[in-house]
């Protein structure tokens, strides 16, 4: 569809036409075309003005079928304008963040090392959690380490490194990210897990910044090196995720039973660790975990026996219920929208639905829909677009497991 609907003369010869004196739609659609292309906010904001100018005259001309199919048109057509400009403002500020990656590495351009480690270990630590991690690449050579940090690191960083232990032995290089943690600790997350590295990291950093720095390594798996008998193997991510957050479901649920707000707080993080954990993204799920540690910590600590298999299987049965009526009412939506893509995501919704079973009643069954609620790619559409139903029917299906 075009967007000749969005124009201002048109609408104003219509209207004439059916004698409908207006002013505040010509108007908005005047200022449309008038906004900057670059002016995304300015522009949603108009097209959120005009949709309330629609929904008025609609009720005032609700007999007059052209009228009303025009305005209808409008809103088709602002609701498509709505989605490409969302989709240019995302474009737009990953461009800015790009240029401003740059520009903080053209800063430290002139730094020596211990100035590049200091203002990279203080970048960490004062980064707010909407930003995006601090980059670190890891040099293993022999039994000697090396780590620099940056908003993106890159070739440059690796030969750096490389310099760094010229004689040390064959280089190995581990890419990731330094997050600040608990007990002023800088937690390293590494798309594999070298050997020493705890003990190489802290000893360069003190090295070379005269600094005793807390440092913690791991996978993206969530792997440590007191949980790997072979140095530098990496666990299955999947496997890995699974078990951690399946380790916390008892806990989410007493935290939450107790009413308070730490246990709220970790359930929506657990529940957005599963987002990012179904999109791959493992150092930011496990980063989430260990948000949700933290508050697990604080809360209150659980009382009472153990529920029996039937209360247990109750449990169940009601929050599914509840998942269901919502995805029900998440499915009426999407039909009255009339979406192209519409009929598909029915399609999807239904087969969720469907894997719900009422009577998770052999250790097998339990295990087959926790996986599928953990890892299927649909639940975790649906957790991060409209609902979360991951973290309770995680919750519900947990006292279920033998």
């Amino acid at each position: 569809m075009s967007e000749k609907h969005l124009t201002e003369l048109p609408w104003k010869t219509l209207a004439q036409k059916h004698g409908i004196k207006d002013g505040t739609l010509q108007k908005a659609l005047a200022k449309l075309m008038a906004a900057k292309e670059d002016d995304y906010d300015g522009r949603l904001k108009i097209l959120k003005e005009i949709d309330g100018c629609c929904d008025n005259l609609k009720k005032a001309n609700k007999t007059n079928k052209e009228i009303v199919t025009y305005l209808t048109d409008i809103g088709k057509e602002a609701d498509q304008s709505r989605i490409a400009i969302d989709l240019l403002k995302k474009g737009g500020a990953k461009k800015a963040a790009e240029d401003e990656a740059e520009e903080g590495e053209d800063e430290e351009a002139g730094l020596d090392l211990k100035g590049k480690l200091l203002s990279a270990l203080r970048k960490v630590k004062m980064r707010k959690p909407v930003d995006p991690p601090v980059e670190a690449l890891v040099c293993k050579a022999g039994s000697s380490f090396a780590v620099l940090m940056a908003k993106k690191v890159g070739a440059s960083h690796k030969k750096e490194l490389q310099d760094m232990l010229p004689n040390a032995g064959a280089p190995q290089f581990f890419k990731g990210t330094c997050e600040y943690g608990d007990a002023d600790t800088y937690n390293f997350i590494l798309e594999r897990l070298p050997g020493g590295a705890k003990k190489g990291l802290t000893a360069f950093l003190k090295e070379h910044t005269a600094t005793n720095y807390k440092v913690q390594v791991r996978s993206l798996a969530g792997e440590t090196e007191a949980d790997s008998e072979v140095p530098g193997q990496t666990a299955d991510p999947v496997a890995a995720f699974k078990n951690r957050l399946t380790g916390m479901l008892d806990r989410i649920k007493e935290a939450v039973s107790s009413g308070s707000a730490n246990g709220q707080n970790a359930k929506l993080k657990a529940s957005e660790a599963g987002v990012f954990a179904s999109k791959k993204d493992y150092t930011k799920a496990h980063q989430l975990l260990d948000e949700v540690e933290t508050l697990l910590k604080k809360s209150p600590a659980p009382t009472g026996p153990k529920p029996t298999a039937a209360a247990a299987l109750g449990a169940w049965q009601t929050a599914r219920s509840s998942v269901i009526s919502k995805l029900n009412g998440i499915a009426k939506e999407v039909a009255a929208a009339k979406h192209p893509k519409g009929d598909k995501a029915l399609i999807q919704l239904k087969a969720v639905m469907a894997q719900l079973t009422a009577e998770p009643n052999t250790p097998q069954k339990v295990s087959e829909l926790e996986r599928y609620l953990a890892q299927d790619d649909v639940v975790g559409d649906i957790c991060q677009l409209a609902e979360d139903i991951r973290t309770p029917l995680l919750a519900a299906l947990a006292p279920l497991k033998p």
